[in-house]
């Protein structure tokens, strides 16, 4: 016999207590449970188990159909004993019993009775005295309980007991549920007398159907050792079908299957014989089920018949307003449900089907029209928010309903549940769920209201689109867009344009969603008033929301309130948002919108962090607990981006780290590429950190085509290791692309970096036009890193163009600004870079106030665990107290200082030359940017190297198309770029030659007169300083001059 599956510890349990009864310390051992959940199976490898010992097993079964006699699961066990004991065993125990053990088998005495049913000598009346000859003996028995049962029950008890003195006995007493009360009190006794007998007893009874045998049941379990079987869990039930069907079932199959059948291995083994284990309902499983329900009150049948409407999961007022019964009523009858073992609680006054099995059994029990009008009752019942059924039902299930309800509901309420659940899907990110709804409802739109299908098509075009499907997205948006342009309706179309806008991220601009914004926006707007994509979709939305409010379409305005946010992101616009935010919060509320809510939190909060409100942080608490309250996966995983980003602004690194992990282990990643955003995030958090080897590893697994600015972080980063150079390039690369206020901020907070350091005055100059404007602000692209107070990076560029004063002012006003918003980094960067200004200017009292920022500098650095600030704040504190460099020029006369003597000398363009140098130590200065030559463009280099690329590529595609004259002319073009590249060359080569003498020539006069005025720095400059045709100040040891 196979091991029993998942019934390691009952198996135990009555195999203990077999040991037990062996050893002479008998007992009685009862096993509970539903229909079909094991008892049988368990208590039969328990007698096989005995058998195997040697002992004698007799088994009998209760029967409560009409004709059944009384005690006749001991006359069974009485006629097994008989058939298996020795001839003279049986002799032994009858004579020992006596007359009573006769009428219990129905048969005459005339003797002892053999084992083969023989009569010996006896009496000569075949009857005992006082004993009827109806052999049912149940109410006789009953009705003399003082003498005749008491007789009959020890008949019974002494001739199991005498078969135990010779080997041990196992009796076997199947469904006690259904036995008659003679037989329960029979066993009732016999426990109290065979503790010390090497006899067990076995019973099993359903304890879901006690009925009229619960009072002696209760009884004897309190004599008894009690076993109640439960399902199986998933893994059992999956080892079950193996078993069955010789194949293992999918882990999700398995769980299906758990959740049917609530684990019953009868059930299991029922449907394990199906495809697909689906399909109808096995007859044995109704069967069984229909037997269960029809011991129910009609009350509670009827209550369970609504709520197999209603699902496997349902609530006790919901039962009460859709059944119309009072709700006290309702709750009594569901505890007699659960009484019965067919519902369990699921915790407040909701409920479960104990197996979907039952709901099914009973929904398929009820006739169509049935069906119908009950499901129209809960669509009916559902009301405004606070009533029972609101509270309950997910637009999902509403549309399950409203679908059911067949022809007892109109089409239109149906297709208005489809919309809404195909929505709620969405935002759940169950995408095959939401298009299943999605296109439902456009089969029930009438062709009669082709705007209605326009709209319906957008909805479905954008769960295409988030389901991973954009060509089919694209068709939806395409066919409603024919249908608006049928009806010569330019706001549809116009809306059409603002939702494709919405889907794809504003730095990429797919054909489609640019023809169509282009189209809507002639349609519109004023003639010739965009002058870009941006400008078109930000005019549009505009014109879009007036006439929603003209028309009181509130769907319409949240979507074009929406499209202006996004297309005026960019700095300086801060103030405007948070209007238009303010109003989406309004209409949330009004609406009862919890995504546009949600979306209203969120750019509040980034609304407020660009201007360097402290609010932000209040914003951004509110914004993420109100994402963890409504539970859907896209806001989860845009809390997680904004705690990463906040932790990563305020210094605490390590639970940044955590955020972004969080993010990139949700289940159902959001719309966004999840991996994308998370690389970004992480790169931002190890670039703060200083961490720069980490932060190039990731930029090494960039993805170009789902980055939106690629060659802009990497710009950022080859900055951190000075290389400006790299940088100019990068920046030069994303020139190509049409800019978006999503990442200006980062461009400009970068063009500032790479001028300053430069130190160009025209290019400084240049920079501080654009980025002035905005020093109030912080720079924050895309709404995914926060890239420093905007004031710091203007102060970067005074300090540049030796503008002293308005640097440290602007230093001083990026500290105060990183402080208000808790931004450790950036206050340590801000009070580095003016504790360095402070140095160079020299005024009185600026070295002491410079010291008193690097001595805090260092200690917060180290607490904060950021790699270089505090590197750096100990160099320049040393470089405060040692002897000062100074290398200045007030317009007319250069002040120089060096190893403790100051000289004065007059003007000369050598000395320019050498403060550059001065100012950049380990730098190579081209001598074309000294002599103030333009050199060669880095636009100019690209441009060579982009046409060279692509005219390689052209020449490979024509010789694979077998276009040989093609190729020829193509290669043709290509020879004479090359020779173009060579005479630019030489021409820059004339240029650099040039300005290397001349350069060298300033140098050297400087030099010489330099040995006149301080020999000690003369020599410390020669010796320092190479020229050529590029020049750099190197000297032994480090320094650094107030240049």
């Amino acid at each position: 016999m196979p091991a029993l599956i998942g019934r390691d510890l009952s198996v135990a349990i009555v195999r203990g207590a077999f040991e037990r009864a062996r050893g002479g310390n008998g007992g009685l051992v009862l096993v509970a449970g539903e229909a079909g959940i094991g008892k049988s199976a368990l208590v039969a490898d328990a007698a096989d188990a005995a058998r195997r010992t040697g002992a004698l097993v007799a088994g009998g079964a209760s029967w409560d159909r009409d004709g059944a006699p009384g005690y006749w699961p001991w006359t069974q066990v009485v006629r097994a004993l008989r058939r298996k004991a020795a001839p003279a065993e049986w002799t032994a125990a009858t004579r020992v019993a006596g007359p009573a053990l006769f009428a219990l088998l129905g048969e005459p005495e005339t003797g002892t009775l053999g084992p083969s049913g023989t009569v010996g000598p006896g009496g000569p009346t075949g009857e005992p005295d006082g004993w009827p000859a109806d052999p049912d003996v149940s109410s006789w028995a009953a009705s003399s309980w003082g003498g005749a049962a008491f007789s009959l029950h020890e008949a019974v008890t002494t001739v199991l007991t005498t078969q135990a003195q010779h080997r041990p006995v196992a009796v076997v007493l199947e469904d006690l549920h259904r036995a008659d009360d003679a037989s329960l009190r029979l066993l009732r006794f016999m426990a109290q007398h065979i503790r010390l007998e090497r006899l067990l007893i076995l019973g099993t009874y359903r304890d879901t159907e006690t009925g009229p045998a619960e009072p002696l049941l209760s009884s004897l379990a309190a004599k008894a050792q009690v076993i109640t079987l439960t399902g199986l869990d998933r893994t059992g039930v999956a080892e079950l079908v193996t078993r069955v069907t010789g194949r293992a079932p999918e882990p999700e199959v398995a769980a299906e299957l758990h959740r049917r059948t609530g684990g019953n291995p009868f059930y299991v083994q029922q449907l394990a014989h199906l495809p697909q284990y689906g399909g109808a309902i096995p007859s044995g499983v109704r069967a069984a089920v229909t037997e269960r329900l029809s011991l129910l009150p009609p009350g509670v049948q009827e209550v369970l018949a609504a709520a197999a409407v209603l699902g496997h999961e349902f609530g006790a007022r919901l039962l009460a307003t859709t059944t119309g019964v009072r709700a006290e009523r309702v709750e009594r009858l569901l505890a007699h449900a659960v009484a019965a073992r067919l519902i369990v609680p699921a915790g407040g006054d909701r409920f479960a089907f104990a197996h979907d099995l039952v709901g099914e059994v009973v929904y398929a029990s009820l006739p169509e029209e049935d069906r119908w009008r009950r499901h129209a009752a809960v669509a009916a019942a559902h009301g405004p928010a606070g009533s029972p059924v609101h509270v309950e039902l997910s637009p999902a299930e509403m549309a399950r309903h409203v679908e059911l309800a067949g022809p007892a509901l109109d089409a239109g309420e149906v297709m208005a549940w489809l919309v809404r659940a195909a929505r709620d899907a969405a935002a759940r990110m169950a995408t095959e769920e939401a298009v299943r709804h999605a296109r439902r409802a456009l089969e029930l739109i009438p062709a009669q209201d082709p705007r209605t299908r326009a709209l319906g098509l957008l909805d479905l075009g954008t769960i295409l689109h988030h389901h991973g499907d954009a060509t089919a997205g694209y068709e939806a948006f395409e066919e409603a867009a024919e249908v608006a342009r049928r009806l010569g309706d330019d706001e549809l179309l116009a809306r059409a344009a603002l939702v494709l806008r919405r889907l794809e991220h504003p730095t990429r601009k797919p054909p489609l969603e640019v023809s169509l914004i282009r189209e809507a926006h002639r349609k519109l707007a004023p003639a010739g008033t965009a002058t870009g994509l941006d400008h078109a979709v930000r005019e549009l939305s505009i014109r879009t929301a007036a006439l929603a409010r003209g028309r009181r379409d509130d769907e319409a305005l949240g979507l074009s309130l929406l499209a202006a946010h996004d297309a005026m992101l960019g700095p300086g616009t801060a103030r405007d948002r948070l209007a238009i935010v303010g109003e989406l919060a309004v209409l949330a509320r009004r609406t009862g919108d919890r995504e546009l809510d949600l979306h209203a939190a969120r750019l509040r909060t980034w609304a407020l962090l660009e201007q360097g409100d402290p609010r932000y942080l209040g914003a951004h608490r509110t914004f993420v607990a109100a994402a963890e309250r409504a539970g859907l996966p896209r806001f989860r995983f845009d809390a997680r981006w904004d705690q990463a980003t906040v932790a990563t602004l305020t210094g605490r690194f390590d639970l940044a780290a955590q955020y972004v992990d969080q993010a990139l282990a949700a289940d159902r990643p959001p719309h966004v590429d999840a991996a994308s955003v998370c690389r970004h995030l992480r790169w931002a958090l190890e670039l703060r950190r200083g961490r720069l080897e980490a932060a190039e590893a990731l930029l090494a697994g960039l993805d170009e085509g789902l980055h939106p600015y690629p060659h802009l972080v990497r710009a950022a980063t080859v900055l951190r290791r000075g290389d400006i150079a790299a940088a100019r390039r990068h920046l030069h690369d994303d020139a190509g692309a049409e800019g978006h206020g999503w990442y200006a901020p980062l461009r400009l907070r970068l063009q500032a970096e790479v001028a300053a350091a430069v130190r160009d005055p025209a290019e400084c100059a240049r920079a501080l036009a654009v980025i002035g404007p905005f020093a109030g602000e912080w720079a924050v692209p895309g709404m995914a890193t926060v890239e420093g107070p905007m004031a710091h990076w203007a102060a970067l560029l005074h300090a540049a163009l030796e503008r002293w004063d308005e640097a440290i002012d602007g230093f001083t006003a990026a500290w105060h600004a990183a402080d208000r918003l808790q931004a450790r980094p950036w206050s340590i960067e801000a009070r580095l870079r003016l504790a360095d200004a402070l140095l160079v200017r020299g005024h009185d009292g600026d070295a002491a106030a410079a010291r008193a920022h690097l001595d805090h500098l260092e200690r917060e650095s180290a607490a904060l665990g950021t790699v270089g600030p505090g590197e750096q704040a100990r160099r320049l504190r040393s470089q405060s107290t040692g002897p000062s460099r100074v290398f200045r020029f007030d317009g007319t006369v250069w002040t120089l200082t060096y190893a403790g003597r100051t000289v004065r000398v007059p003007d000369a363009k050598g000395l320019h030359d050498l403060r550059v140098l001065l100012r950049r130590p380990g730098v190579e200065v081209p001598a074309l940017r000294l002599a103030g030559v333009p050199a060669p463009g880095e636009g100019a280099k690209a441009g060579y190297r982009d046409r060279l690329t692509r005219l390689g590529e052209e020449i490979a595609r024509a010789l694979r198309l077998g276009d040989d004259e093609q190729a020829a002319r193509l290669d043709q073009e290509r020879l004479r770029l090359v020779e173009e590249i060579q005479v630019a060359t030489e021409r820059a080569g004339d240029a650099a030659e040039r300005a290397r003498k001349t350069v060298s020539n300033r140098i050297r006069a400087a030099l010489a007169r330099l040995d006149r005025s301080h020999p000690d720095l003369a020599h410390h400059l020669r010796a320092s300083i190479s020229t050529g045709r590029t020049c750099r100040y190197q000297p032994v040891s480090d320094a650094t001059w107030q240049a």
